[in-house]
């Protein structure tokens, strides 16, 4: 057991990574254009008309590219029909994942009955590579069971302390939150320049982490951040209602004016494998053109079909 940066008592064998520790003071870009991005927590009333949201949302700063859609942590509620599955952990101590107190969500309850509903216990982050990611964990997930003993009933801490200290193996039973279920994510190269074609080298694209959807976005929203890190570290500090003050990433939220052509080929010389790539026009951009790509035409392919779900062809 590694206590979490940020002081979360949720931890269960993390660390927080380097990078995003860099982040938290701002240095996080290294080499990426700051076109890309949106710095989090840092909006004036100067700058940027006032838009509604909840207390635990924040307002990326406006730009001229749309790219200011506000990141809001989506509830893990349940409908009675998101899918169930179960963990077992045979001997593992440190099982590389952050549970965090949530309360339950009910639509319309009245200021008392919010104070007097439930404990949640929910997992915000998965650690790359270790044991909750091996086993298939996802970030959203609800703790239901913890050997056959229902987690709903029980508060967070005793949750936490079960989770930590009983004997293994240890058999745990989650729920599926509907950002789960409903994401797509991963790596991808970027390039944001006129016309819709393709950058002339490789050396043009940028490396960039992506999600549609997913924990603090709304189904529709594509974020686009420097790592993989970023993210989760700003998936940790919204669960903790901690500010994003010089956070950068971009929120699009995609729609029918968005025009998304379909996936092609680019070959690069030197490279082993063709480049697959779309772009993607918005129209809050008039001289710039989003292009995606990857080697992997997996990764193309599943950030293409989401994206289709709300732009247009074109």
């Amino acid at each position: 057991y590694a206590a979490p940066a940020q002081a979360g008592t949720g931890s269960m064998g993390y660390a927080a990574p380097a990078q995003a520790q860099s982040q938290a003071s701002g240095d996080m870009l290294g080499g990426y254009d700051d076109d890309f991005f949106s710095v989090g927590g840092s909006t004036s009333q100067a700058s940027q008309p006032a838009r509604r949201g909840s207390a635990m949302s924040v307002a990326s700063e406006y730009t001229e590219d749309g790219g200011n859609e506000q990141l809001t942590l989506q509830q893990p509620e349940s409908t009675g029909s998101l899918p169930k599955y179960t963990v077992s952990f045979d001997s593992e101590t440190k099982l590389g994942m952050l549970l965090e107190r949530r309360a339950a969500f009910t639509p319309g309850a009245t200021s008392e009955q919010k104070k007097a509903r439930p404990e949640q216990t929910v997992v915000t982050m998965v650690i790359e590579g270790g044991a909750a990611a091996q086993k298939g964990v996802a970030v959203g997930s609800r703790l239901l069971l913890i050997n056959g003993q229902d987690a709903t009933a029980l508060p967070y801490a005793r949750c936490l302390e079960m989770v930590k200290s009983l004997p293994r193996p240890l058999h745990l039973v989650f729920e599926k939150s509907m950002a789960a279920c409903d994401s797509a994510k991963g790596w991808v190269l970027v390039k944001k320049s006129a016309g819709s074609g393709p950058p002339s080298s490789m050396a043009g694209w940028q490396r960039m982490f992506f999600v549609v959807g997913g924990a603090v976005a709304k189904r529709h929203v594509l974020q686009l951040y420097s790592s993989k890190a970023q993210y989760e570290d700003i998936v940790v500090r919204m669960f903790q209602g901690q500010p994003l003050t010089g956070m950068k990433y971009k929120a699009y939220a995609l729609s029918g004016t968005f025009k998304c052509s379909a996936i092609q080929s680019k070959v690069y010389k030197g490279e082993h494998q063709p480049v697959k790539y779309f772009a993607l026009r918005n129209p809050y951009s008039r001289t710039k053109t989003m292009k995606f790509a990857s080697q992997n035409p997996s990764i193309v392919a599943a950030l293409h079909n989401h994206v289709m779900r709300f732009a247009t062809k074109g």
